[in-house]
């Protein structure tokens, strides 16, 4: 199962889709006690390197 990446707080805080170099923050299920993963680079980058880092049957959420 392919895990999917959720970015409606991103969109819904900055008004667009997350996009461009920066750091980037991802999480898990807000409920989990697990360490959020930081990435500095592009989102292409920082999206692929999360969902590396996070179980694949796990949703990653882009922080705003």
């Amino acid at each position: 199962m392919k895990a999917n990446v959720n970015i409606k707080d991103y969109f819904r805080t900055h008004g667009k889709l997350p996009r461009g170099k920066g750091l980037w923050v991802f999480r898990t299920n807000p409920g989990r006690n697990q360490e959020p993963f930081f990435f500095n680079g592009s989102y292409t980058e920082a999206k692929n390197a999360a969902l590396k880092n996070f179980p694949r049957n796990e949703e990653v959420i882009v922080q705003p």
